[in-house]
Order: structure tokens, then sequence, then C-alpha cells
């Protein structure tokens, strides 16, 4: 066959293109070094005992070490209103295609799959009794020590979980103090210096849906980029959150402490 010249550069154009092609595929494969660095998981689900769901959220710091080996220096743990915090270390996997394993040393194991970048990595519990999953997120080692100024301005939030029932709807089925399972969208304006206001929609299976509710509180702020939420929905009620800033206060994540009985988890992100 004879190959003229403008067929040989039209071949030569469309292997380069095909080079280029495996290149790029290529470079999204995941290895060990994909997980490096400290990243912040959050997640909520339920523990089942004797058949019973026992909600269950968690906030915690996992140090990847690049090589195959973790630690988790601070965790909080919230089961059945139980509050718990410790340390720990465990070994983690990554396949080329992105998807690998997790295993706490003595503790609960995962199946993940990463961004390519390694920047996010979603986890679901692979230990019977459990229906329990979450996100763990690159908290950058460059970001600045965080202080109350790190939160401030406005933040959408999104909160879910279960609580002890403030009311009944009118016609629902159900008695106040029944466990419930709640939702809601929060609008939070942090002032910088330790105050904040917020507007809040919350609907529980049992309660309804409490609309516009304003409300506000305090909040204190750590160098580790931890901190705690002192939230006054409506008078005379306190919920105390534990929080972690993420992405140099443009994201924070928390789980709900006290009341004991009140299992919510958040994620807020700057508007």
């Amino acid at each position: 066959m004879i190959v003229n010249r403008g067929m040989r550069k039209s071949l030569m154009i469309a292997a380069m293109s095909v080079g280029v092609a495996v290149t790029a595929l290529a470079s999204t494969e995941c290895t060990l070094k994909t997980l490096s660095g400290t990243y912040v998981f959050t997640a909520n689900g339920f523990t089942l005992v004797a058949g019973v769901p026992q909600p269950k959220a968690i906030v915690e710091m996992i140090n990847f070490k690049g090589d195959g080996s973790l630690s988790a220096p601070a965790t909080t743990r919230s089961v059945n209103g139980v509050i718990a915090k410790n340390s720990g270390t465990g070994r983690y996997t990554v396949e080329t295609a992105c998807t690998g394993t997790i295993a706490f040393d003595g503790g609960p194991s995962f199946d993940i799959f990463l961004s390519p970048a390694g920047g996010k990595v979603w986890m679901i519990q692979t230990n019977s009794d459990t229906v329990f999953q979450g996100v763990s997120e690159s908290a950058s080692q460059s970001d600045p020590v965080c202080s109350t100024a790190t939160l401030q301005g406005a933040y959408g939030v999104q909160i879910s979980g279960t609580r002890p029932a403030p009311s009944v709807a009118p016609g629902a089925p159900g008695f106040v103090g029944q466990l419930e399972q709640v939702i809601g969208l929060v609008t939070e304006v942090f002032d910088g210096k330790g105050d904040f206001t917020q507007v809040d929609n919350v609907k529980g299976t049992v309660s309804g849906i409490s609309p516009d509710r304003p409300g506000g509180g305090t909040y204190t702020v750590n160098p580790d980029c931890s901190g705690n939420l002192i939230v006054v929905p409506v008078p005379g009620t306190q919920i105390v959150q534990k929080i972690v800033i993420v992405d140099g206060g443009k994201e924070y994540r928390s789980i709900t402490i006290t009341p004991d009985a009140v299992n919510v988890s958040a994620v807020g992100r700057k508007m």
C-alpha cells in the first residue's frame, strides 16, 4: 500500500493522540502514596446490637504515611449517646483503580474509594452488624494555625442523625421523647470573635418541621483546628458540638456531644 505524505502525517498525529490518552489514563492510577498526610474523617450510621440499631457518629483525624501504615491521633465517637475519645493505628491498601481498604488495629475495617488526586476518600465499614459510612478529606499541612477568626462569615450547614422527639406533630403517631430521625438545613453567621447567629429548618419523623427558627450561640477554636460550638436554637435549650475545621476555614465538620441522647452530625460549608 502506498502512503502519501498527507496520510503519513495524519497517522503520526493519531499515534501521538493515542499516546497522550494513554499517558492521561496512567496518570490517574492510584498508589499507596496517593494517600499521604492528614485527613479528617466524618461519618454517621448505626451499629446493630441484638438486632436493635444504635446510632453512631464520629469525627477523626487520620494520618496516612504514604507506605500503607496510618495513625489516628484524635477520635471523638458517639454511640447511642455515649461519647468516647481515643487514638490508634492501622494499615491501608490502595489499588491502581483507586479502590482499597483500611483496617484499624483492634478496630473496624473499611472499603474505600479515592478521588484520583487523593484529596477525598469515601469510606464504608465492612464489619458485620454495622451500617456506617462517611468521607475523609485532606487537611493541608500548610494551613495556618486556626483561631476564632478562622470561622468567619456565612456558612450553609446540613445536619442529620437521631434525637428524642421534642414534640409530636398534629395528627402524627408517636410521643414526646421517642427516638426520631432528624434532618435539617441551617444558615450560620460567625463573627470571627466567638459568637454566631443562625436560622435553622429542622424536620423530625415524629415532631415534624420547625421552619425558619432563629438562634445563635458561641464558639471556640483551638490552634489544631478543633473546637466547640455551643448552640442555643431556642431560649433555654443548649447543644454542645465538637468541631473540626478543614480547608483553611472553608468547611467544618461536627458531632453533638451533649445532650447525650442527641446523635447528630453536621457539615458546614462557607457560602
